[in-house]
């Protein structure tokens, strides 16, 4: 008979909680703080910010002028094997202060018209110029190299950027989802110590866990700011420009370890960089060699020339000649060890370059592993957290739960919800980061 009537008091007791309605007004959620209100929103996926990354960041500028530089090298040794073509006109005026003069045949004076073309043409150095040009080329091309790697670094550097700024505009929405279910919790336990059952204690733990909640919002909200600024100056635009990130998702391959490593040599543009200047190296090597040996060359010259008329005489000139510089101070002696130790230095850089590559092929591969396998717990955790959640409120609320069971669970559901987020960034990362490793241009 007791227990009958024990259990209709607690059914009773439980009909009045749940009817009892909160107390509590929860309190706003802090304000966003907001910059750029006069530019419009820029909504980028993390493709679309590295190609914008790629016209507008200043970073690449160095590059370009590299490149603009290394053809102007190139068009000018390669002057040095095309015929050289010079015009020479003048008109001279002579007055005789005292005796005869012996040019004009007149005793008063003279002068005249005279015009000359000459055209020069190298016949043969023992291949020096030609080893100049072909230096000059290769450091072209080793220049073109390095302005696409210069774009891949910009593209990856701005899209990991857009990934960081992603994951901490995410765990912005955790925190805010964070705040309102402790402002319910809050008012959950405002509820049960009006209808009596409830703890002081449990009033007290929810209005702490609110305020921490608050102000873990509050940096969440500072710290994708700051991921914002730093987004919008990767990609080159105005820091202020609100940027809203949309969906992204890196571009996936079945391919194995053994072909991104094949694909990374054969397509690297810093491996392509190192290897064009190692072959300018060894072009610089030959140039070296024949700078002191003999020159030869071919003149032909066309002279015209008048007192009034400029067509009265009119002369053709051919000439051979031979150019040896028997000593030059040891220069050439000096060049000769210098380019070798070029060489020497592109070799060492090359042979270190393709370890590196290998160790950047396999350090990504395998964080790419690590992020695929560790994405399938991490939501499975938040799958759980959610129901451990929903069912520990619920015991509360029935009164045979504590209120300590839902703040524990509260706050393992946000451990769950960051993890679950930094895990999906973490694979997009990854992908992007093994592309970049392996040379892909996008």
């Amino acid at each position: 008979m007791m227990t009958l009537i024990a259990s209709i008091g607690v059914l009773l007791i439980r009909q009045q909680v749940t009817q009892v309605q909160p107390k509590f007004t929860p309190a706003p959620l802090p304000q966003d703080i907001k910059l750029g209100d006069d530019l419009v929103v820029v909504k980028v996926t993390a493709a679309e910010a590295g190609h914008i990354a790629m016209e507008k960041s200043p970073k690449l500028r160095l590059a370009r002028a590299l490149l603009a530089g290394a053809h102007g090298n190139t068009i000018s040794a390669q002057s040095g094997l095309l015929p050289q073509v010079s015009v020479n006109a003048s008109r001279n005026e002579v007055d005789v202060v005292r005796g005869g003069s012996s040019n004009s045949g007149n005793s008063n004076g003279g002068g005249g018209y005279t015009a000359s073309l000459s055209v020069s043409q190298l016949i043969f150095d023992f291949g020096h110029q030609l080893a100049l040009t072909r230096q000059a080329i290769a450091n072209e091309k080793a220049a073109f190299h390095g302005l696409s790697r210069a774009e891949q670094d910009v593209i990856f550097l701005t899209k990991a950027a857009f990934y960081t700024f992603t994951l901490d505009a995410t765990l912005v929405t955790v925190q805010e989802a964070n705040v309102k279910d402790r402002q319910a919790q809050l008012a959950l336990a405002q509820a049960r110590v009006d209808a009596g059952p409830g703890e002081p204690s449990d009033l007290i733990t929810a209005k702490t866990n609110l305020a921490e909640a608050t102000q873990q919002l509050v940096q969440a909200r500072s710290t994708a700011m700051s991921a914002r600024i730093a987004l919008a100056l990767g990609m080159g635009i105005d820091p202020r420009t609100p940027i809203a990130a949309a969906e992204s998702d890196e571009p996936k391959s079945n391919s194995d370890f053994t072909a991104y490593y094949k694909r990374a040599l054969d397509f690297r543009p810093d491996l392509l960089q190192s290897i064009q200047q190692l072959r300018a190296a060894g072009f610089e090597v030959q140039a070296a060699r024949t700078n002191d040996v003999p020159v030869i060359g071919l003149t032909a010259g066309f002279t015209s020339n008048g007192k009034n008329d400029p067509t009265t005489n009119q002369t053709l000139s051919a000439s051979l000649s031979v150019n040896w510089a028997l000593f030059d101070g040891f220069n050439s002696h000096g060049k000769r060890l210098s380019a070798q130790a070029d060489l020497e230095t592109a070799r060492a850089t090359l042979a270190s370059l393709q370890l590196t590559i290998g160790s950047d092929v396999a350090t990504a591969w395998s964080v790419l592993q690590f992020a695929e396998q560790r994405l399938p717990i991490a939501q499975s955790e938040e799958t759980l957290a959610t129901e451990s959640l929903r069912i520990a409120t619920g015991r509360y609320r029935a009164g045979i739960g504590s209120f300590l069971g839902v703040t524990d669970s509260e706050a393992s559901l946000v451990t769950a919800q960051q993890s679950a987020a930094s895990a999906k960034t973490a694979v997009s990362t990854a992908w992007a980061a093994l592309r970049h490793a392996i040379g892909d241009p996008n």
